[in-house]
C-alpha cells in the first residue's frame, strides 16, 4: 500500500508579548480591571484543581482517564 498524504495544514500562534516580555500595543486586549481579575481567578482555580486531581490520581484515588486533558 503506497504512502498517502491525508491532509496538509498549519497552526498559527499569536504572541501578544515578545521574547523580552514587552507587549505589542496593537494587540493589547480591551479588558477592564474587573475582567482581568475574573480571568486570573479562573486561571488560578483551574491550576489548583489540576494539581488536586493529579495528586489524587498519583494516590490511586481517581481514574487516569479523567486526566486526559491535563
Amino acid at each position: 500500500m503506497p504512502l498517502k498524504t491525508i491532509d496538509d495544514f498549519s497552526i498559527k500562534q499569536l504572541h501578544i508579548l515578545d521574547e523580552n516580555g514587552k507587549m505589542d500595543p496593537d494587540l493589547e486586549p480591551d479588558l477592564s480591571g474587573d475582567d482581568l481579575k475574573k480571568l486570573y481567578q479562573a486561571m488560578t482555580l483551574s491550576r489548583m484543581a489540576d494539581a488536586r486531581i493529579r495528586n489524587l490520581q498519583r494516590q490511586g484515588r481517581v481514574v487516569a482517564e479523567v486526566l486526559a486533558g491535563l
